[in-house]
């Protein structure tokens, strides 16, 4: 690194002292406060800057190569959650691919408006995009913070969804619940390897355990990755609690993100499904769909969530529509989402939503915030709140009425016509 010096000097209107230096590089001066009110303490600040320019612990103009700041940061970041390392390490694998910066300093404004573009013709929602430029920001406000960065760029605008929409899918409804468990015998099984040449090479045999996970999630709200998580007995896992009073589900601070013991209610369906299972079998794991073969071992989540979508696929049973990038032709074209793991969860938390409060609906969902739980399901089955106001104006009986009924608007009447009226009261005599 060139020789830095760094001087310091005054301004009329502002009480503090500045200090600055000229960038050996581009030849522009980079200033910055002191802090400090006297000359003296200035001069300490300023040659305590120098002191780590000159040793390399800030990078000038962000000229850190990239890979190296990533590390750094990634490394920083280890004592986060671990779905959070994951969810780091996918967007920054993302802004490599499309924008493939060499130093730190390349992110810049225009940079990063690219970027956000890149995204959107890909088809991601704003809520990705969203997602994406947040962690960058983390990022890029950690390298400031250590000195690696002036600044953080402004972030790009996002624009505002014309048909927004809460959901990427729905919930699905009992009888496509149904069709998706008939379909898992024709979508996960594996050849018969005891066949016989009397047997027909068609012959399959099922593969256990994915009737009781479907099931399970169906009832639970569990998303896929608690499922698979949840043990009998095992303290490090999700765990199945039964000495209270009623079955709760304990999770460990380590699978928090609050990294706090937790001790969660779960659904009486719920409930009822796991006492099902004989005390001589609660022990291990509560949900070990196998794989197809057996050399496999145990399934990852990943593998597992393919699985449940190939198992909606067979069943046909659509969620939503998504516009897709034709890869031979580079067209945009509408394609049909089929039914995930996910969506079983949706189903769960719209049952319940028309049961309970939103307070308990967020403790039940494992919501972070209320907002979640009103804005995903607080509301949403228009159809089915309609109903209930309807169904408060059915006819009942009335404490003091001859008649003993009230009555439902009509529609084109006033709203003296909506009720029968005597001695020129509404409805009472």
């Amino acid at each position: 690194m060139a020789e830095i010096s760094v001087t310091i000097f005054q301004r009329e209107d502002r009480p503090f002292w500045y200090m600055q230096y000229r960038d050996p590089v581009t030849d522009r001066k980079v200033r910055k406060c002191t802090g400090k009110k006297t000359r003296r303490d200035a001069e300490r600040a300023a040659a305590n800057w120098e002191k780590d320019l000159r040793e390399g612990r800030f990078v000038i103009n962000g000229r850190m190569g990239w890979a190296e700041f990533r590390s750094k940061y990634e490394t920083a970041a280890g004592g986060l959650a671990p779905n959070t390392q994951k969810r780091i390490e996918g967007v920054l694998n993302v802004l490599e691919r499309i924008i493939a910066p060499k130093t730190v300093g390349r992110l810049t404004r225009e940079t990063l408006d690219t970027y956000a573009v890149k995204l959107r013709d890909d088809g991601r929602s704003e809520s990705t995009i969203k997602s994406h430029l947040a962690h960058i920001r983390a990022a890029l406000s950690w390298g400031v913070e250590r000195g690696y960065l002036y600044s953080v760029p402004k972030m790009p605008k996002l624009q505002r969804a014309k048909t927004r929409k809460a959901m990427r899918g729905r919930p699905i409804t009992t009888e496509e619940f149904e069709r998706m468990l008939a379909k898992v015998p024709d979508v996960i099984r594996t050849p018969n390897l005891g066949r016989t040449k009397k047997k027909p090479p068609t012959d399959w045999k099922r593969v256990p355990g994915w009737e009781h996970l479907l099931t399970g999630l169906w009832w639970s709200g569990l998303r896929i990755g608690e499922a698979l998580d949840l043990s009998w007995d095992d303290e490090s896992h999700l765990l199945v609690e039964l000495s209270y009073q009623r079955p709760m589900l304990r999770i460990p601070a380590e699978k928090e993100k609050g990294h706090k013991d937790r001790l969660l209610p779960i659904a009486p369906e719920f409930a009822a499904f796991l006492l099902e299972t004989p005390k001589s079998k609660r022990r291990g794991f509560v949900f070990d769909p196998r794989p197809m073969l057996e050399r496999d071992g145990r399934l990852r989540k990943q593998q597992v969530e393919r699985t449940i979508a190939a198992i909606g696929e067979a069943a046909n049973v659509v969620v939503d529509q998504a516009m897709r990038k034709d890869p031979e032709t580079g067209e945009k074209r509408t394609v049909n989402r089929t039914a995930t793991a996910h969506d079983l969860r949706r189903s769960f938390g719209l049952r319940w939503a028309g049961r309970v409060m939103p307070q308990i609906l967020m403790e039940l969902m494992r919501h972070e915030t209320i907002d979640t739980t009103m804005r995903y399901y607080v509301g949403r089955n228009a159809e089915a709140t309609a109903e209930v106001l309807y169904a408060a104006l059915e006819p009942a009986p009335v404490a003091g009425t001859q008649m003993g009924t009230q009555c439902a608007p009509r529609i084109g009447k006033s709203r003296h016509d909506d009720c029968h009226e005597s001695s020129g009261k509404v409805g009472v005599q």
